[in-house]
């Protein structure tokens, strides 16, 4: 799949809260539905509803907590097999690092009594 900017996860077409959703389902981990409202609103709109769907933890661990990303502008990535799933803006295509990799972040970790 092709990384494109609010692209809505059909026609070989993903961004990175597509990927985040995608990677929850594959993992068998409830996740919030999707609302397109989130990419014309602030990290602060992004966070409160990561706050809703989880709790925020200090580091990321488990697979499936998802990471809010500053730096070159929000970017969410999600924990798999001990690394993380990103999306790689130089290539447009889905990277794994190591989970020391990345910087300037915020994790959630999926809380059940929160629902999604």
């Amino acid at each position: 799949m092709r990384f494109v900017m609010g692209a809505d996860g059909t026609d070989r077409e993903i961004d990175c809260i597509h990927m985040c959703l995608y990677a929850l389902d594959a993992m068998g981990i409830s996740r919030p539905e999707l609302n397109p409202v989130w990419y014309k609103t602030s990290a602060l709109t992004h966070l409160r509803a990561l706050r809703k769907w989880g709790e925020r933890v200090e580091r990321p661990i488990y697979d499936g907590d998802i990471l809010w990303c500053g730096g070159l502008g929000p970017t969410f990535a999600v924990v798999w097999d001990q690394g993380i799933l990103h999306i790689n803006h130089h290539s447009k295509t889905v990277k794994w690092c190591p989970l020391d990799r990345l910087t300037n972040y915020r994790t959630y970790r999926y809380c059940p009594t929160k629902g999604s």
